[in-house]
């Protein structure tokens, strides 16, 4: 795997460092390692595991303890080159008569070869929860008891090896940490591993590391593509790889994101994600893309997207907050609480999965790409370089308020961002969303967006803005404030814009600008 995967991953390699010295000096057991899928947790640990002895076992295509059992024996055979140890134990396999012994038994495998042999070694379990949960429900059938009790004794069991300090375990999960702490601590809130395990979350790359990703990836990119693809990717490698080495310079990648998903690029990835939450919540795979697509066509709260969908509130609440606790939404506190996605393509994704013949093919699949809506506007300014676009007013100012009778668009260039901050810096203004240029005229484009009204002072800013960076450059400027807001535009910040020659842009003229030059529109 390239080293480009592990852009600001260094600190979670340094922890995992020390605990590993800790664990060769008797002071640490082990560590869980959790995060979203897709996020790097496999790729870090096994760059951790590098030149270390190790034995790496992924638990999720593992469904009993007797073949639990035999992958531990066969992977410390090839890994020590130790046969011996291989063949005395299989011998035993058939003197277990329970799933419960086996699964022990196979615990015990590592850290019997460990003391056999003298030698300290990292074992990494990956997904263990859903082998355990697997094994723990055979146990209960067979035992007629609770699979939470018999799981409760297998993670004591497991605490007791541990404890011998012979080998370094490491368990990683897909789940956040709220589910997975339902999972290892049940409702009688013993928490076995918790006490002795370390634990460590690997989170998605940061904006600025994803930026850096993305131009690892394709050094061609320009610094906007890197940012939007940030942006929309949710900080996921995969994914900001995926679309860094098909982009081209100049390309939308709003364009290309949705391109991909319709192509099934994203297929594998969104599709697992379910099914995973599936496995883990209990909820089937139709029942959960029944409540997430109300979910990605913009519908937040739990009443809602019961109405939408026809299902008891309560179970819809459930359900959402299942899906919040293994990590695919996130909550957004208030009143009424409402929930969003954490993959901002998994929206799109759902929506052409399920989308209907009366739907519009591209009107909704921009809703959860997860833009800023300043990137959004930039994204639709540059897709209009070396176009002629003319948008007329009506006689309700639907589009501009108003302010202009027509908007004509020749644009041959948007300034990338490091040009923006540059100008800036000239002109001693803190900010300014977007500058394009077109024959010998400047555009200032503001993005003002949330739910504050659209005010004088709003307009008034942007006015001194203009003016400073004309009196600067000499040049001519043109200023348009782009409304994306929720909220009003008042009737005096119209004045206001006619009084300081400021062109108003409303969503309804955005959406048209969009969708005159095929882009899809929100």
């Amino acid at each position: 795997m390239s080293a480009q995967i592990f852009v600001n991953r260094q600190e979670e390699l340094d922890f995992l460092e020390r605990l590993y010295r800790s664990f060769l000096h008797g002071l640490c057991h082990g560590v869980i390692v959790y995060g979203l899928r897709r996020v790097g947790k496999t790729t870090l640990i096994e760059r951790f595991l590098k030149n270390k002895p190790s034995i790496t076992i992924n638990c999720a295509y593992i469904s009993t303890a007797r073949a639990f059992y035999m992958e531990m024996l066969s992977l410390i055979a090839e890994t020590f080159g130790d046969k011996n140890f291989k063949r005395i134990h299989a011998s035993r396999l058939n003197e277990f008569q329970t799933e419960r012994r086996t699964l022990m038994e196979a615990l015990k495998l590592p850290v019997l070869f460990s003391e056999e042999k003298d030698l300290k070694f990292c074992l990494f379990l990956d997904e263990f929860h859903l082998f355990l949960d697997k094994v723990c429900i055979k146990i209960a059938r067979g035992e007629r008891t609770s699979r939470d009790k018999a799981k409760l004794e297998i993670l004591w069991f497991l605490k007791s090896l541990a404890e011998k300090k012979r080998v370094f375990w490491i368990i990683s999960s897909s789940l956040a940490w709220e589910k997975l702490l339902e999972e290892f601590q049940m409702k009688t809130h013993e928490s076995p591993l918790l006490g002795v395990f370390e634990r460590l979350e690997v989170k998605p790359l940061n904006r600025e590391h994803a930026i850096k990703l993305a131009l690892l990836a394709n050094p061609n990119l320009d610094e906007n593509q890197a940012i939007t693809i940030a942006e929309i990717s949710g900080g996921i490698p995969r994914i900001i790889l995926s679309l860094a080495h098909r982009l081209k310079k100049g390309i939308s990648v709003m364009k290309e994101a949705i391109k991909l998903i319709q192509q099934g690029e994203f297929d594998d990835f969104f599709d697992n994600i379910i099914r995973f939450a599936s496995e883990v919540t209990k909820y089937d795979y139709a029942t959960l893309c029944h409540i997430m697509k109300p979910l990605a066509e913009g519908i937040k709260t739990s009443k809602e997207i019961a109405q939408k969908c026809g299902i008891d509130r309560q179970i819809t609440h459930n359900i959402l907050n299942e899906l919040v606790k293994i990590g695919l939404l996130k909550r957004k506190e208030g009143r009424p609480i409402k929930f969003e996605f954490k993959y901002p393509l998994l929206g799109a994704w759902i929506l052409t999965r399920t989308r209907t013949p009366t739907e519009s093919k591209i009107e909704k699949l921009a809703c959860f790409l997860g833009l800023t809506a300043e990137s959004y506007v930039r994204e639709i300014f540059r897709e209009a370089i070396g176009k002629k676009i003319v948008i007329w007013e009506d006689n309700k100012g639907t589009f501009f308020c108003g302010t202009i009778k027509q908007l004509e668009l020749k644009l041959h260039k948007v300034l990338e961002r490091k040009e923006v901050n540059t100008l800036m810096r000239k002109t001693r203004i803190k900010n300014t969303d977007i500058i394009a240029e077109q024959n010998n005229e400047l555009l200032i484009i503001e993005v003002k967006s949330g739910t504050s009204p659209l005010t004088p002072q709003d307009i008034e800013e942007l006015a001194q803005i203009r003016d400073k960076i004309s009196k600067t450059i000499q040049k001519k400027i043109s200023a348009i404030i782009a409304y994306m807001g929720l909220g009003e535009i008042q009737p005096s910040a119209i004045t206001q814009a006619a009084k300081r020659n400021i062109i108003i842009m409303t969503k309804e003229a955005i959406k048209l600008l969009a969708k005159k030059l095929d882009l899809p529109t929100i």
